[in-house]
């Protein structure tokens, strides 16, 4: 993660997502003034949108559910 980090940042990606398929959560780093911004922990039953992707929404529920 950390060298994903350092190489999305280098590259200017505004947004990316860490999801975490044994934990089932999930992490949006935005990139805000030259550093990504951690967004909240997302889990079962948010449905979370892109700011980036403007009118994506993953629904976390779809993701997860044949993961049990």
């Amino acid at each position: 993660m950390i060298h994903k980090y350092e190489v999305y940042l280098e590259a200017g990606v505004q947004e990316y997502w860490i999801i975490h398929p044994s934990e089932k959560t999930l992490f949006i780093y935005t990139l805000s003034e030259g550093n990504y911004v951690p967004s909240k922990l997302y889990t079962m039953g948010h449905i979370v949108p892109s700011s980036v992707i403007k009118g994506f929404e993953l629904d976390l529920e779809w993701v997860f559910k044949d993961l049990d």
